[in-house]
Order: structure tokens, then C-alpha cells, then sequence
């Protein structure tokens, strides 16, 4: 499933340790929070991962962020489109 979060503190793994533990839902190809479970990379994601070993990539990603510049304290907004292989990923699973 692709799901939206949007945490409220930018604690570290907040989004992966919640997902894999609370929820029993890890992120796909996270080693870490998993109870158990082998991390493994959908098979339609493979060929999109640009020889990386499939199983070593997370499928976590940014694609907004909203934070206060340290020094001026000016409020950035910043955006990112998907990676090839998570765009990827999602046609190829929207097709299945």
C-alpha cells in the first residue's frame, strides 16, 4: 500500500519504527524495523533499481518538508519529486 504520513517531530526513524512496530506494516526494503521479517524488494522493482542489490533500498521518501531556516528563521518549503524506482515501483504495482 502507499500510504501519506505526515509526522510531527523530526525524530529519527519516527516513520520506520512506527510502521514496522506499531502498525506491524514495515516499509518495503527496510532491514531494521521488521519483527522478524526478511526485507525483500518487490519483484517488478528490481530492474528499476540501477544494479543496486534489490532487498538494500528503502522505499522511504521526503517529498515535502516544511522547516525553519537556523539562522534567519525564515520558514522553508521544500519539494521533491519520486525517485525513478519508487515511481517506478508504483506504476508496475498499480498494473497488478
Amino acid at each position: 500500500s502507499l500510504v501519506e504520513v505526515r509526522p510531527h517531530t523530526g525524530r529519527k526513524h519516527q516513520v520506520r519504527q512506527h510502521m514496522g512496530h506499531a502498525l506491524n506494516a514495515p516499509l518495503v526494503g527496510d532491514p531494521l524495523y521488521r519483527k522478524g521479517k526478511p526485507a525483500r524488494t518487490p519483484p517488478p522493482a528490481a530492474p528499476l533499481l540501477g544494479g543496486v542489490k534489490p532487498g538494500s533500498v528503502m522505499f522511504l521518501h521526503a517529498a515535502a518538508l516544511e522547516l525553519d531556516h537556523p539562522v534567519t528563521g525564515q520558514r522553508l518549503e521544500l519539494s521533491d519529486p519520486l525517485p525513478a524506482a519508487f515511481d517506478g515501483l508504483l506504476a508496475a504495482l498499480r498494473k497488478e
